[in-house]
């Protein structure tokens, strides 16, 4: 069902009304836009019903919060015509409501379709959209059953009650806009039944019905089913588990910032002892929070953070655990961590042509060899099975010279698959690559001075193997081994 654009100003009031005006926001979120903190707001807009009531709703209540709004679409493009409808309907919306629209299509076909890449590559347009903007807020469309179906995927995959916690109605980031849920107190059916009530229209997007996604599995058969079983409201159960879990979540923060201070500021070591002695809820969140101000932490899968911590809190004298280029040494009395090499910088240029071998200041070896693009090779491209820590395949004219040097804090990048090219700096605190890290690594640049290729990420996007690729430059880079 759609209704004719100038309809819309008329049709956001009632919704706010039927929705009771402020009330109808989440209390915490009600309480932060009344805090006078936040002015500017990046409403993210699918077209789907959840999302164009969230803007309907911050519209009308705008001048009673005082709010400011731009709407953000992200069109990842894998729908076609369907996608860039929904795309233009967003755009309609905006403009009858006289919003700031800003948009973004990932026009590379060969990024991989999944819904960890979708979310990936959308919240990426967000957050650079609401810093051109200047939106220190984004508005997320997120209702009940997302937390319940969040809290079933979390708990699939072993999560605690800051996992758990998700999605939250507030949520803030050290270094990128806080993200709110408005919503999160109303269920998807409360939703579409006062919207179809209204005739606001919305976009379905059909892709919702795939249950071989795991969420949509969830929604469309898991759900239901559980709730016929328990006979009883499990959507409200969920927003109250919700509740109960990030009081917990923050509490627990809060007493391990005050038993571990200097793991929260980066200090260079931990003190065992107090690990040992402390709750192992608040010695896990001490450990956590040390290991992520060094750019550790996203390293380190779920497993391997709890043999790390049954290792610090058993009874041997000294642990040596290794994680990337680098070891976490524990003696009776503190850890540290132990690079693999001295930390130097890079100077200057050096050039690096086919068949060259260069040794850098910090030990280790980058190398470049023209290769051809045989089955094997496309079939390790195919199946994502290149390690960018260590190589890189790109296209490019046949002896062509390369050159490397140091980051610099101009340097722009776009990796492959990245639906655009951004500030190399925002992709290190992205991968949480620690400052004394980035100097050590070297910043390969093509015969335009266009960044090709930084260890840890994939290559340049312009130089992607194509299947009329015949030839490749292969570059490798490997860290000295620790001694």
């Amino acid at each position: 069902m759609y209704t004719d654009s100038s309809d819309w100003p008329t049709l956001a009031v009632k919704l706010a009304k039927q929705m009771g005006g402020v009330k109808g926001l989440h209390p915490q979120v009600r309480r932060y836009f009344e805090s006078d903190t936040c002015r500017r707001v990046l409403v993210a807009v699918s077209g789907g019903a959840d999302s164009v009531c969230l803007l309907c709703l911050l519209w009308a209540l705008r001048e009673q919060l005082n709010l400011e709004l731009v709407v953000g679409h992200y069109n990842h493009g894998w729908r076609g015509e369907t996608s860039d409808a929904d795309a233009a309907f967003v755009e309609a919306l905006a403009d009858s409501l006289n919003c700031d629209f800003r948009v973004e299509r990932c026009m590379d076909d060969s990024v991989e379709k999944t819904e960890t890449s979708a979310r990936g590559y959308r919240l990426d347009f967000l957050r650079r959209a609401a810093g051109q903007m200047n939106c220190a807020v984004i508005a997320l469309g997120h209702q009940a059953n997302d937390i319940l179906e969040t809290q079933l995927l979390r708990l699939a995959r072993g999560s605690g009650s800051e996992g758990l916690a998700a999605p939250r109605p507030v949520h803030y980031f050290p270094e990128a806009p806080t993200h709110v849920r408005p919503l999160l107190g109303i269920s998807s059916a409360s939703i579409c039944q006062i919207m179809s009530n209204l005739g606001l229209p919305w976009r379905e997007d059909a892709s919702n019905q795939n249950t071989e996604i795991a969420r949509n599995a969830l929604r469309h058969e898991v759900v239901p089913a559980l709730a016929k079983s328990v006979d009883r409201d499990i959507i409200a159960g969920a927003i109250r588990s919700q509740r109960l879990l990030e009081e917990d979540a923050i509490a627990l923060r809060l007493l391990a910032e005050e038993q571990f201070p200097g793991a929260f500021s980066g200090k260079g070591h931990l003190d065992r002892a107090a690990l040992c002695g402390a709750p192992l809820a608040l010695a896990r969140r001490g450990l956590a929070a040390w290991l992520a101000a060094h750019g550790l932490m996203e390293s380190l899968s779920a497993a391997s953070m709890d043999l790390l911590l049954e290792a610090i809190r058993s009874n041997a004298v000294s642990v040596r655990h290794s994680v990337q280029d680098v070891f976490i040494i524990s003696d009776d009395l503190y850890m540290r961590i132990e690079r693999s090499a001295e930390s130097k910088p890079i100077e200057g240029f050096m050039s690096l042509a086919d068949g060259d071998q260069l040794t850098l200041p910090n030990g280790a070896i980058l190398t470049s060899r023209q290769i051809e693009v045989d089955s094997a090779l496309r079939a390790r491209l195919n199946a994502r099975a290149i390690n960018p820590q260590e190589e890189a395949f790109l296209s490019g004219p046949e002896g062509s010279l390369l050159s490397v040097r140091a980051w610099e804090s101009g340097d722009r990048f776009r990796p492959l698959g990245a639906p655009g090219e951004k500030k190399l700096k925002e992709w290190f605190i992205d991968r949480q690559i620690p400052r004394r890290e980035r100097k050590d690594l070297p910043v390969v640049i093509g015969c335009n001075g266009e960044v090709v290729w930084v260890p840890g990420f994939p290559p340049a996007d312009s130089h992607k193997i194509s299947q009329n690729t015949k030839q490749a430059l292969r570059l490798t880079y490997q860290l000295p081994k620790p001694t």
